[in-house]
């Protein structure tokens, strides 16, 4: 399969290809060679690559880079997703532009994001949601619920305007 390498806009003295290789086009003054493949570095998942120009250096999302490169500037409001969730595959046909809510539409219907009591950082269960609202129906003080249950004044504000915990019905 042919490799298909764009200049990077924002850093003219590189390419990208389809998949997500990054090379230097022009000499460098350390000496690093034309077209020689800059190793890519993961962090939190995502591959980072560190690009230089006017003597700046900068660290890139790769699925950016190729994103921009090969998709098109990115639309106000949007963000590159990987379609199969799979955050160092970079390929162009792995990429797409979508809206947070789209962006996060899709990891629900995959099964992916999770809430509720199934979130890893959820103190809540939806018993103790249930519990909640019974007590702000019955007017006692939200500090009051949030120090019985052992979370902050906001969480509880959250439940009541219903802003949290949607899906739990009474």
């Amino acid at each position: 399969m042919n490799e298909i390498w764009k200049t990077i806009t924002q850093f003219p003295d590189y390419e990208i290809n389809d998949c997500g290789k990054v090379r230097r086009r022009t000499a460098s003054r350390t000496g690093m060679p034309i077209g020689k493949e800059i190793k890519a570095h993961t962090s939190c998942g995502y591959s980072h690559i560190r690009l230089f120009r006017n003597n700046r250096a900068y660290n890139c999302l790769v699925h950016r880079l190729v994103a921009d490169s090969f998709i098109g500037v990115i639309p106000h409001g949007h963000e590159v997703d990987h379609i199969d969730f799979n955050r160092t595959n970079n390929s162009v046909s792995n990429l797409r532009y979508v809206t947070r809510m789209e962006n996060a539409h899709h990891s629900m219907n995959c099964g992916r994001l999770y809430q509720g009591e199934d979130h890893h950082s959820a103190r809540l269960c939806i018993k103790d949601v249930k519990i909640i609202r019974i007590l702000l129906q019955e007017k006692y003080p939200i500090l009051r619920i949030a120090k019985f249950f052992g979370v902050a004044r906001g969480a509880i504000q959250f439940i009541a305007k219903g802003k949290s915990w949607k899906s739990v019905k009474n």
